[in-house]
């Protein structure tokens, strides 16, 4: 068996991945239709749109009928009758033969990423303008360390992590999952995380909880006691970030610098922050604010932060699921008893407790998928352009950089909002 194995060395090589056999496969008695309809349900999804199982029905009739038009008749009561039966059998063999699976969506967009690919590339444009040396006479090295580049997101972090599958015995006719508590499914918080592109864990997490700004109670003040110390806790009614929350992110957490980063030839270093259009970010007085601490922003075009943001190709999903097991772990013991209790108020001191934790392993352990990240997405390239062969933005992999002399007036659009409409936060 192994010679028969190493005289078909090639075939095997060649042959589709996972397919047990190198024969050729069977080939359907209307190839020319399959072949079109193949082509044509390749464009189709390439534009985004969702394929069914009727959608091929009735494209593969439609098909049929020009091609082979001796092919079909119409029965006495007006039925169209096909010579191909379009049969569950048939789809199921089509299936095979082109190698087309039922798929779960991973990705919601209305853009395809070639859509999407002249807006990246001037963010990528922006970001190496801004990169270059000020003074290249004197210093040709970088305008940014790669300690003073950050990026920061916003993600909804939900109560409770409830899965939707479960492993069960087979044979089961109702797979029950229950919430640990019933108020848990309609609380989320938002979780605000700042990432370096050297991988160091430079700025704490920030978490908004729903609450009232401003007064605090006797249950929130010992409540407070109780959350981490890692991680900076807000509350406002709407659970979201706001200008307050993001002027003093910036004066806590990227105004300061960090001792291991000032140098000789850099005493005052410059800070780089990349973050997504949100108002509470992108409005008259925190741009007025950077300015002044010297804090260079570049702003992810709307719809692109899944393309070009750091945090939202990799680093958050580690997080949460990171996040997702400490809670389950603190709540839930071998023998899967509750062993914490269900309040709201316990369920938030857990969280910030879970998210320290989370946001700590995540620079210990996955120091390498953040420095990955942030050169993957073209933020911390060399602005020389000699690391570009490292960009490798999700669906565009013939993007380039190209020429980024050429500043555009976009770059400084400034979105001013009312300061009067802005709820304020409390650090607590």
């Amino acid at each position: 068996m192994l010679q028969r194995w190493i005289a078909k060395e090639d075939k095997i090589v060649a042959s589709r991945k996972g397919s047990r056999t190198i024969e050729k496969a069977r080939v359907g008695q209307w190839s020319e239709m399959e072949a079109e309809l193949h082509a044509k349900f390749k464009a189709v999804r390439a534009a985004g749109k969702p394929v069914g199982q009727r959608w091929f029905l009735r494209s593969g009739k439609r098909i049929f009928q020009l091609l082979y038009p001796n092919q079909v008749h119409v029965d006495e009561s007006g039925t169209m009758i096909y010579k191909c039966q379009f049969s569950v059998g048939w789809f199921t063999g089509f299936q095979e033969r082109w190698n087309i699976s039922w798929r779960i969506r991973t990705k919601v967009s209305q853009k395809t990423p070639l859509q999407k690919e002249p807006a990246v590339q001037r963010f990528l444009q922006e970001v190496r303008r801004k990169s270059q040396p000020q003074n290249p006479d004197i210093s040709t090295l970088p305008r940014f360390q790669l300690c003073h580049i950050y990026n920061m997101d916003q993600t909804p972090l939900p109560f409770e992590f409830l899965q939707t599958r479960t492993y069960d015995t087979k044979g089961t006719t109702t797979v029950l999952i229950k919430s640990e508590h019933v108020a848990w499914t309609k609380r989320q918080a938002t979780l605000m995380l700042t990432a370096c592109a050297d991988g160091v864990l430079r700025c704490k997490p920030i978490l908004i909880f729903h609450g009232h700004a401003t007064k605090e109670s006797k249950t929130r003040r010992l409540e407070r006691e109780r959350y981490s110390s890692d991680v900076h806790v807000y509350f406002n009614p709407t659970a979201y970030s706001n200008q307050s929350v993001t002027i003093e992110w910036l004066q806590r957490d990227i105004r300061q610098i960090p001792d291991d980063s000032v140098t000789p030839l850099s005493p005052q270093p410059q800070r780089l922050v990349v973050m997504d259009i949100f108002t509470g970010q992108k409005n008259a007085k925190v741009f007025k604010l950077m300015k002044e601490w010297d804090i260079t922003a570049v702003y992810i075009p709307d719809g692109c932060t899944g393309y070009v943001q750091p945090m939202d190709t990799i680093i958050n999903k580690l997080v949460k699921d990171k996040i997702g097991d400490i809670l389950e772990e603190t709540l839930v013991d071998d023998l899967e008893e509750v062993v914490d209790s269900t309040s709201v108020g316990e369920r938030r001191i857990a969280i910030t407790h879970a998210v320290a934790a989370a946001w700590s392993w995540l620079h210990q352990y996955k120091q390498d998928n953040i420095i990955k990240a942030f050169q993957q997405t073209g933020i911390s390239l060399c602005p020389t352009g000699n690391e570009d062969h490292k960009l490798q933005v999700r669906g565009l992999p013939n993007l380039i950089v190209g020429p980024w002399e050429l500043e555009l007036e976009s770059d400084e659009e400034i979105e001013f909002v009312d300061e009067a409409e802005i709820e304020p936060a409390m650090d607590v």
